[in-house]
Protein backbone atom coordinates (compact mmCIF):
# COMPACT_ATOMS: atom_id res chain seq x y z
CA UNK A 1 0.00 0.00 0.00
CA UNK A 2 2.63 2.38 0.59
CA UNK A 3 5.37 3.31 -1.34
CA UNK A 4 8.66 5.28 -0.55
CA UNK A 5 8.36 8.82 -3.05
CA UNK A 6 12.14 9.03 -4.81
CA UNK A 7 11.01 12.18 -6.92
CA UNK A 8 9.69 14.30 -3.78
CA UNK A 9 11.93 13.31 -1.23
CA UNK A 10 14.78 14.71 -3.82
CA UNK A 11 12.64 17.68 -4.16
CA UNK A 12 12.16 18.29 -0.63
CA UNK A 13 15.49 16.78 0.67
CA UNK A 14 13.24 14.56 3.00
CA UNK A 15 12.38 10.87 3.09
CA UNK A 16 8.74 11.14 1.72
CA UNK A 17 6.34 8.63 1.39
CA UNK A 18 3.00 7.91 -0.44
CA UNK A 19 0.02 5.66 0.52
CA UNK A 20 -3.29 5.46 -1.82
CA UNK A 21 -6.68 4.22 -1.40
CA UNK A 22 -5.67 4.12 2.77
CA UNK A 23 -8.49 2.33 5.23
CA UNK A 24 -8.79 2.64 9.00
CA UNK A 25 -7.87 -1.00 8.90
CA UNK A 26 -4.68 -0.97 7.13
CA UNK A 27 -3.19 2.44 8.80
CA UNK A 28 -1.51 0.53 11.24
CA UNK A 29 0.29 -1.18 8.22
CA UNK A 30 1.11 2.40 7.03
CA UNK A 31 2.76 3.74 10.36
CA UNK A 32 4.80 0.63 11.01
CA UNK A 33 5.74 0.95 7.07
CA UNK A 34 6.71 4.86 7.93
CA UNK A 35 8.48 4.20 11.33
CA UNK A 36 10.79 1.34 9.51
CA UNK A 37 11.96 3.57 6.91
CA UNK A 38 12.46 6.77 9.09
CA UNK A 39 9.97 8.74 6.83
CA UNK A 40 9.84 12.62 7.36
CA UNK A 41 6.58 12.92 5.52
CA UNK A 42 3.70 10.28 4.34
CA UNK A 43 1.14 11.95 2.05
CA UNK A 44 -2.22 9.70 2.70
CA UNK A 45 -5.00 9.55 0.44
CA UNK A 46 -8.41 8.10 1.43
CA UNK A 47 -12.05 7.85 -0.50
CA UNK A 48 -13.56 11.50 -0.01
CA UNK A 49 -16.51 9.45 1.56
CA UNK A 50 -14.76 7.18 4.01
CA UNK A 51 -15.20 8.61 7.40
CA UNK A 52 -13.55 6.14 9.32
CA UNK A 53 -10.52 6.35 7.20
CA UNK A 54 -10.31 10.08 7.36
CA UNK A 55 -10.92 10.36 11.47
CA UNK A 56 -8.28 7.34 11.70
CA UNK A 57 -5.55 9.47 10.01
CA UNK A 58 -6.67 12.66 11.77
CA UNK A 59 -6.03 10.43 15.03
CA UNK A 60 -2.99 9.62 14.06
CA UNK A 61 -1.44 13.03 13.57
CA UNK A 62 -1.97 13.99 9.87
CA UNK A 63 -3.53 16.80 8.83
CA UNK A 64 -6.13 17.06 5.62
CA UNK A 65 -4.56 19.22 3.04
CA UNK A 66 -6.50 18.60 0.00
CA UNK A 67 -10.05 17.15 -1.88
CA UNK A 68 -10.06 16.18 -5.26
CA UNK A 69 -13.19 15.20 -7.25
CA UNK A 70 -12.67 12.92 -9.55
CA UNK A 71 -14.81 13.51 -12.64
CA UNK A 72 -15.71 10.65 -15.89
CA UNK A 73 -17.20 10.75 -19.25
CA UNK A 74 -17.65 9.72 -22.53
CA UNK A 75 -15.59 10.88 -25.43
CA UNK A 76 -16.80 13.50 -27.41
CA UNK A 77 -13.72 13.55 -29.81
CA UNK A 78 -13.25 16.91 -31.63
CA UNK A 79 -9.44 17.48 -33.15
CA UNK A 80 -8.25 21.21 -33.50
CA UNK A 81 -5.90 23.05 -35.92
CA UNK A 82 -3.49 24.40 -33.54
CA UNK A 83 -2.80 21.85 -31.15
CA UNK A 84 -0.03 19.70 -31.99
CA UNK A 85 2.42 16.94 -30.27
CA UNK A 86 4.71 18.86 -27.72
CA UNK A 87 8.15 18.63 -29.02
CA UNK A 88 11.81 18.57 -27.41
CA UNK A 89 11.72 22.15 -28.58
CA UNK A 90 8.81 23.07 -26.63
CA UNK A 91 10.34 22.60 -22.94
CA UNK A 92 11.26 26.11 -22.20
CA UNK A 93 8.14 27.25 -23.51
CA UNK A 94 5.89 24.55 -21.51
CA UNK A 95 8.31 24.87 -18.08
CA UNK A 96 7.09 28.47 -18.10
CA UNK A 97 3.44 28.08 -18.60
CA UNK A 98 3.83 25.41 -15.82
CA UNK A 99 5.93 27.91 -13.39
CA UNK A 100 2.92 30.37 -13.42
CA UNK A 101 0.15 27.88 -14.14
CA UNK A 102 0.88 26.09 -10.85
CA UNK A 103 1.98 29.33 -8.83
CA UNK A 104 -1.14 29.53 -6.61
CA UNK A 105 -2.28 25.98 -6.73
CA UNK A 106 -4.67 25.00 -4.33
CA UNK A 107 -3.44 21.59 -3.60
CA UNK A 108 -1.54 19.35 -1.10
CA UNK A 109 2.10 20.64 -1.83
CA UNK A 110 1.40 24.32 -1.30
CA UNK A 111 -1.26 24.05 1.57
CA UNK A 112 1.12 22.68 4.04
CA UNK A 113 3.35 25.85 5.33
CA UNK A 114 6.68 22.77 6.02
CA UNK A 115 6.92 22.69 2.24
CA UNK A 116 8.78 25.27 0.70
CA UNK A 117 6.73 27.01 -1.93
CA UNK A 118 9.36 26.98 -4.51
CA UNK A 119 10.10 23.20 -4.07
CA UNK A 120 6.29 22.87 -4.89
CA UNK A 121 6.24 24.55 -7.89
CA UNK A 122 8.93 23.39 -9.07
CA UNK A 123 7.16 20.24 -8.71
CA UNK A 124 4.92 20.53 -11.07
CA UNK A 125 7.52 22.00 -13.48
CA UNK A 126 9.47 18.35 -13.11
CA UNK A 127 6.07 16.96 -14.01
CA UNK A 128 5.30 18.77 -16.66
CA UNK A 129 9.08 18.08 -18.37
CA UNK A 130 8.51 14.67 -17.58
CA UNK A 131 5.45 14.18 -19.60
CA UNK A 132 6.52 16.23 -22.44
CA UNK A 133 9.91 13.51 -22.44
CA UNK A 134 6.91 10.41 -22.00
CA UNK A 135 8.12 9.61 -19.18
CA UNK A 136 4.88 10.93 -17.00
CA UNK A 137 2.45 10.75 -20.04
CA UNK A 138 1.09 8.83 -22.87
CA UNK A 139 0.49 11.94 -24.89
CA UNK A 140 1.50 15.48 -24.36
CA UNK A 141 -0.34 18.10 -26.82
CA UNK A 142 0.25 21.72 -26.81
CA UNK A 143 -1.85 24.62 -28.10
CA UNK A 144 -0.18 27.32 -30.22
CA UNK A 145 -1.93 30.74 -30.48
CA UNK A 146 -0.28 33.92 -31.94
CA UNK A 147 3.13 31.89 -32.86
CA UNK A 148 3.31 31.06 -29.38
CA UNK A 149 2.51 28.18 -27.05
CA UNK A 150 -0.01 29.30 -25.04
CA UNK A 151 -1.02 25.63 -23.32
CA UNK A 152 -0.46 22.42 -22.94
CA UNK A 153 -2.14 18.84 -21.80
CA UNK A 154 -0.97 15.43 -20.91
CA UNK A 155 -2.89 12.17 -21.13
CA UNK A 156 -2.78 8.58 -19.95
CA UNK A 157 -4.27 5.60 -21.60
CA UNK A 158 -5.24 2.70 -20.44
CA UNK A 159 -7.88 -0.23 -21.93
CA UNK A 160 -10.89 1.59 -22.42
CA UNK A 161 -9.94 4.40 -20.52
CA UNK A 162 -7.98 7.55 -20.84
CA UNK A 163 -7.17 9.96 -18.25
CA UNK A 164 -6.48 13.60 -19.00
CA UNK A 165 -3.40 13.91 -16.17
CA UNK A 166 -2.29 17.95 -15.81
CA UNK A 167 -2.82 21.01 -18.35
CA UNK A 168 -2.92 24.51 -17.65
CA UNK A 169 -2.92 27.92 -19.79
CA UNK A 170 -0.86 31.10 -20.31
CA UNK A 171 -3.35 33.25 -17.82
CA UNK A 172 -3.29 36.15 -20.58
CA UNK A 173 -5.42 32.95 -22.90
CA UNK A 174 -7.68 32.04 -20.11
CA UNK A 175 -11.35 32.15 -20.79
CA UNK A 176 -10.43 31.54 -24.64
CA UNK A 177 -11.19 27.69 -24.53
CA UNK A 178 -7.59 26.35 -24.66
CA UNK A 179 -8.22 23.89 -21.93
CA UNK A 180 -11.60 22.72 -23.14
CA UNK A 181 -9.58 22.21 -26.50
CA UNK A 182 -7.24 20.21 -25.63
CA UNK A 183 -9.30 17.88 -23.41
CA UNK A 184 -11.57 17.33 -27.00
CA UNK A 185 -8.48 16.60 -28.62
CA UNK A 186 -7.03 14.12 -26.41
CA UNK A 187 -10.26 12.35 -26.54
CA UNK A 188 -9.68 11.98 -30.19
CA UNK A 189 -6.48 10.82 -29.54
CA UNK A 190 -7.78 8.78 -26.98
CA UNK A 191 -10.79 7.28 -28.84
CA UNK A 192 -8.25 6.26 -31.92
CA UNK A 193 -6.24 3.73 -29.07
CA UNK A 194 -9.30 1.97 -28.31
CA UNK A 195 -10.49 3.65 -25.07
CA UNK A 196 -14.60 4.85 -24.52
CA UNK A 197 -14.36 6.64 -21.25
CA UNK A 198 -12.14 9.86 -19.73
CA UNK A 199 -11.70 10.81 -16.12
CA UNK A 200 -10.13 14.35 -15.00
CA UNK A 201 -9.09 14.91 -11.12
CA UNK A 202 -9.06 18.85 -9.94
CA UNK A 203 -8.82 19.95 -6.35
CA UNK A 204 -11.88 20.84 -5.15
CA UNK A 205 -11.25 24.53 -4.66
CA UNK A 206 -9.94 24.50 -8.11
CA UNK A 207 -13.23 25.65 -9.97
CA UNK A 208 -12.64 27.13 -13.55
CA UNK A 209 -11.45 23.36 -14.87
CA UNK A 210 -14.26 21.69 -12.83
CA UNK A 211 -16.56 23.67 -15.07
CA UNK A 212 -15.47 22.72 -18.47
CA UNK A 213 -15.04 19.23 -17.30
CA UNK A 214 -19.18 19.87 -16.83
CA UNK A 215 -19.47 20.93 -20.19
CA UNK A 216 -17.54 18.31 -22.14
CA UNK A 217 -20.16 16.24 -20.87
CA UNK A 218 -18.19 14.52 -17.38
CA UNK A 219 -19.65 14.37 -13.74
CA UNK A 220 -17.97 13.92 -10.61
CA UNK A 221 -18.34 10.56 -9.72
CA UNK A 222 -16.29 10.08 -6.65
CA UNK A 223 -13.73 12.13 -4.36
CA UNK A 224 -10.51 11.65 -2.40
CA UNK A 225 -9.16 13.68 0.97
CA UNK A 226 -5.07 13.87 0.72
CA UNK A 227 -3.63 13.88 4.31
CA UNK A 228 -0.06 14.74 5.19
CA UNK A 229 1.62 13.25 8.35
CA UNK A 230 5.10 14.35 9.74
CA UNK A 231 7.61 12.17 11.28
CA UNK A 232 7.48 14.37 14.44
CA UNK A 233 3.29 14.34 14.69
CA UNK A 234 2.91 10.96 14.27
CA UNK A 235 3.92 7.36 15.73
CA UNK A 236 3.36 3.57 15.30
CA UNK A 237 1.50 3.19 18.50
CA UNK A 238 -0.45 6.27 18.02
Amino acid sequence: MATLSPLDSERFGIVVARADSVTAEALPQLLEFCAEHEVEMVIARCDGADVAAAKALTAAGMTALESQLIYRGSLRPRRDAAIRAGQPEDREAVAALAEAGFEQLVGHYHADPRLDPEACRAGYVEWTLRGLEGDAADAFFVYEHEGAVRAYGMFDEAGREATYILATVDPACRGMGLYTALLHHGMAWAEERGAEEIVGVCAHGNVAPQRNLLKAGMLPVATTTTFHGWRDQIAPGR
